[in-house]
């Protein structure tokens, strides 16, 4: 049984409709390099940071996208194939606080919880993959994504979704995996890592996001960029086909 929310004509509604989103409105790309990147390749440019992206290059993106791309454990073995009508389950990430199982008292998170939450997820059957539920704040803030990822990946060997603050952060995560998985060629053809990224609004690329997608171009197969707007939550919310300020 498939569910869905809405049927493939709304779903192609809604597509033609972020299209025109893109190609009037335009995003704000706030890293100088990745602006270039799509001026270079077919947008036009817009005042200041804005780029107006034409329909067909977003037509060509997808269309060079793979149909598939499979997760591997830590040991090489096939775990998560991210495929269509799939669906797989883990947890969510960088909670700053949490119920200590001990005490039962409510308090700030650490970098052991990363670790304790993984190794409870690796013994859970109905956990496909991996992400940290913590916030390490016992360590120096600028380092706290690459020591969650230390901790998780010493605790489980399922798949990892990891976050990260800037390109330096994805690029130390992406050596720690490499000594994991035993070398780049290796890591390239059994990935076990998935990079999710979420900027603070919809239609605006800071400064460092953008930088961490060129990563991947070379080096990282799988990555997520959430794209959502909730409403006086953590992003200000605009008229539609609006860009945030």
């Amino acid at each position: 049984m498939k569910f869905s929310p809405a049927s493939d004509q709304e779903l192609h509604k809604l597509h033609l409709a972020g299209l025109d989103v893109l190609e009037r409105t335009g995003v704000s790309v706030q890293n100088a390099e990745a602006r270039g990147m799509l001026l270079d390749s077919g947008a036009r440019a817009g005042g200041g940071d804005v780029v107006y992206i034409p329909s067909w290059m977003v037509q060509k993106a997808v269309s060079l996208a793979p149909e598939k791309v499979v997760l591997h454990d830590r040991d090489g073995a096939r775990a998560v194939p991210l495929e269509a009508s799939r669906v797989f389950f883990g947890t969510g990430s960088d909670t700053p606080n949490t119920i200590d199982p001990l005490t039962r008292k409510r308090r700030r998170t650490v970098k052991d919880d990363s670790r304790k939450f993984a190794l409870l997820c690796d013994a859970l059957p109905n956990m496909d993959f991996v992400m940290s539920m913590a916030v390490a704040e016992d360590v120096p803030a600028a380092d706290s994504y690459v020591h969650e990822f230390e901790a998780m990946v010493n605790a489980t060997s399922k798949p990892i979704v990891f976050t990260a603050n800037d390109k330096r952060d994805m690029q130390t995560i992406y050596e720690m995996a490499t000594v994991v998985a035993g070398d780049e060629d290796t890591l390239a053809k059994r990935p076990f890592l998935l990079h999710y990224a979420e900027p603070i609004t919809p239609l605006v690329h800071s400064p460092l996001s953008p930088s961490m997608g060129q990563l991947h171009g070379s080096q990282l197969q799988a990555m997520v960029s959430d794209r959502c707007s909730s409403i006086s939550t953590f992003t200000p919310t605009s008229a539609a086909g609006t860009r945030p300020k």
